[in-house]
């Protein structure tokens, strides 16, 4: 009867621990934050967008989420890159960082055989002048990529157009930014699951959740609670190493396969930023200016002194309208800052 007694309280113990420790699963080691940030604004020269679906301001939106996750790396003592691969007709884009196929390729490729970065990395370190105006160049000091590796988290986020067959991400092809390429989804899941580090694929735009209806792995467009988390704790618990001797992808997309993604026009907001990004930014404590705007003290996804992913996908679902961001992946084991 003792005997009983004393198994029933060290499984209590046991899952007390790992409810209230969620610190015991994770490595004490910080690895680096790596945004990997592709957006475009589809502009010509006159001023005007080749496409009438809606878009307002994609390059607002890198802006702002690169500015937040350089904060919030900050606060937290954690290393962040930035790759930005941006297209804005007003400012001159370097040309190893222009957003076409061949060149978000070959930087894939290079973090994936350990090589050098041939497009410009910064370190995000903004200064005072940094806007939603600003050029290219004022990301930060430039940076070498040492080797990623199983601490790091790559971040890839798109923000843009998809295309309604498939979801494929809508390029331009080298510099004439009127001709335009397909990136499918099924190539970018290729090239990311080959990275030797955790992955997190950030898709902001029409038709993005095709690159989870046609996978594998489980979709999850619902909220958690630490009741339905037990078992997945227990395992992970005992079951770390073995978890992480391959990659980890994680997708997010904006929307359903065959949904649009929507603008912030029906919201109050100082300046246009896309509907999901917009209460991304606000569940990493964002606050929305005229201008750059300002990461607060008080970041509504903070539990236990850290940042999950899992957190991060509630609260925006929670919020949104209009859409309905979908998830796979293991998210409830992503810790993206600790505080």
């Amino acid at each position: 009867m003792k005997k009983n007694k004393f198994i029933q309280f060290m499984i209590i113990s046991l899952f007390i621990l790992i409810l209230c420790g969620c610190e015991l699963i994770y490595p004490s080691e910080k690895g680096r934050i790596i945004l990997i940030g592709v957006a475009l604004d589809y502009l010509d020269e006159s001023g005007l967008s080749d496409t009438d679906n809606g878009l307002e301001n994609p390059p607002n939106d890198l802006r702002e989420l690169a500015y937040t996750l350089s904060s919030l790396s900050n606060r937290s003592n954690r290393e962040f890159l930035y790759i930005p691969f941006l297209q804005q007709y007003s400012i001159d884009i370097p040309i190893s960082n222009y957003p076409n196929k061949a060149n978000i390729n070959l930087v894939l490729d290079q973090l994936k055989n350990k090589e050098n970065i041939s497009a410009k990395v910064y370190d995000g370190n903004f200064d005072d002048s940094y806007s939603l105006t600003s050029q290219y160049n004022s990301f930060g000091n430039l940076k070498n990529v040492s080797p990623i590796n199983k601490t790091d988290i790559v971040i890839f986020y798109f923000s843009g157009h998809g295309e309604d067959s498939n979801g494929s991400l809508r390029l331009p092809k080298e510099y004439d930014e009127q001709d335009r390429e397909s990136y499918s989804l099924d190539l970018l899941n290729e090239k990311l699951t080959l990275l030797d580090s955790n992955v997190l694929v950030i898709l902001d735009s029409c038709f993005s959740g095709n690159m989870i209806y046609e996978s594998n792995i489980t979709m999850n467009k619902a909220t958690t609670n630490y009741l339905n988390r037990l078992s997945t704790l227990y395992n992970n618990f005992f079951n770390y190493e073995k978890q992480n001797k391959n990659n980890n992808l994680i997708v997010i997309t904006s929307t359903l396969s065959d949904k649009l993604s929507y603008p912030t026009s029906d919201l109050q907001t100082q300046h246009k930023n896309s509907l999901f990004t917009y209460y991304l930014l606000k569940s990493l404590g964002y606050t929305f200016e005229s201008g750059i705007g300002n990461v607060t003290d008080v970041v509504p996804t903070v539990q236990n002194s850290h940042i999950y992913l899992d957190t991060v996908y509630d609260y925006i679902l929670s919020n949104i309208s209009r859409q309905n961001p979908i998830i796979i992946g293991d998210r409830i084991n992503l810790v993206l800052f600790s505080f």
